[in-house]
């Protein structure tokens, strides 16, 4: 019979101590912890971040309700960039989330629009490129309508990711978001227009 619990013991009681003992270890040094989706090194204001197939540089974020036009829209966290295409081909517009904002303690921003007031927003390789961003901020709700802003943050993170060259499922190799390149923490300028 002490064969019998012994062989118990070895069996399943050792190895479920070291696997409790384990994931505690883990778990402890914060590994259990979501992944933050917007970590990465950090950047500067004005600092030239340098992709697969692009050179972006954070200028600023202004806080506006107008378009770049002057018209009244919903409110928008405005970032100003300088966009270099580096590939070979020219582009319509930026990748859709290369560039994004984060504001310390939310809510979270809308993904960006080009929000310039020129026709023709192509970029063509190795011409440098003013270009803007609008992030709908706050998020409209599922009504479509905004909130108010309650407080305007200091400062608000711009995350710009790198891209990935892959096999993708449907269309075979093509461009995807990847890892975070840089996180640029940038003031915000209050440009709201009284109605």
């Amino acid at each position: 019979m002490r064969t019998r619990r012994r062989e118990v013991l070895t069996r399943w009681l050792l190895p479920l101590a070291a696997a409790a003992l384990l994931a505690a270890v883990v778990a402890l040094a914060g590994g259990f912890r979501e992944a933050r989706g917007d970590a990465g090194p950090a950047a500067e204001p004005g600092e030239q971040i340098s992709l697969a197939r692009w050179h972006v540089t954070v200028r600023e974020v202004e806080l506006v309700n107008t378009t770049a036009a002057g018209s009244p829209t919903d409110t928008a966290l405005r970032v100003h960039l300088t966009v270099t295409l580096t590939g070979e081909e020219s582009q319509f517009a930026l990748p859709t989330g290369l560039v994004s904002v984060v504001v310390p303690g939310g809510p979270a921003p809308s993904a960006g629009f080009e929000a310039g007031d020129v026709w023709a927003n192509q970029l063509d390789p190795d011409v440098a490129r003013t270009y803007v961003l609008d992030h709908p901020w706050p998020a409209p709700g599922e009504d479509g309508e905004q909130e108010a802003v309650a407080a305007v943050p200091d400062t608000v993170a711009v995350v710009v990711r790198d891209e990935t060259y892959d096999e993708g499922p449907l269309f075979g190799w093509e461009w995807g978001l990847g890892d975070v390149a840089a996180v640029v923490s940038v003031p915000v300028t209050d440009n709201r227009v009284e109605p």
